[in-house]
């Protein structure tokens, strides 16, 4: 069941895939709502006996605001021609050049070990890049949505220390967020903060 698989994959783990493509099956999953940053590519010939189904499915993620490339060609049945899958990989290779593919994908590994700062300003190089597709740009701005929402998490934490009368505390904190974080645009932020702490701390 690999064309519904790849539904259930997406809605498990939206931050991890790029772009769907799906042959020969077509349903609407729980979850799937998460995924409207992904294109899709969905297969079904005419003559497919999920055809219908994957028709319908086409209609409602359209309607949903989904990015759908529908192939539904009249003599292609459930199982249609090595076609298929080279106009899939086609897709697949027109929406994120290999270079920036790599950059998303090492940018998601340093996330992953706290490397926020470096994973930030590689992002933040591939959205200015002329270069890059706009769907690449998009993968990349969601990432960065996420270093932002980790930095604010310090922000937040610092501010909680020094309301506390605990300012000590909040700029040891923001020394080694401002670490994690530089490069990133969020960095930017805590550094200032840690020179008004800093600032104050020493009034």
């Amino acid at each position: 069941a690999g064309g519904f698989t790849s539904f259930y994959l997406a809605a498990a783990r939206p931050d991890l895939f790029t772009a769907v493509g799906s042959v020969s099956a077509g349903t609407m999953v729980q979850g799937l709502d998460a995924c409207k940053h992904i294109p899709f590519y969905i297969v079904s010939g005419k003559k497919d006996f999920n055809n219908k189904q994957a028709t319908q499915c086409v209609e409602q993620m359209k309607k949903a605001g989904f990015e759908v490339t529908f192939e539904d060609p009249a003599d292609w049945d459930h199982s249609p021609p090595a076609t298929a899958w080279e106009h899939i990989f086609t897709w697949f290779d027109g929406l994120i050049a290999a270079a920036d593919l790599a950059t998303l994908q090492q940018s998601r590994a340093q996330i992953e070990k706290k490397q926020w700062g470096k994973a930030g300003a590689a992002l933040k190089k591939l959205a200015a890049s002329k270069s890059a597709t706009a769907h690449a740009k998009r993968r990349a701005a969601a990432l960065s949505e996420e270093i932002a929402a980790e930095g604010q998490k310090a922000l937040d934490e610092a501010k909680a220390a020094d309301e506390a009368g605990e300012t000590k505390k909040a700029v040891d904190a923001l020394s080694k967020a401002k670490a994690a974080f530089e490069g990133s645009d969020i960095g930017v932020e805590i550094a200032a903060k840690l020179a008004e702490l800093k600032k104050k701390q020493g009034d």
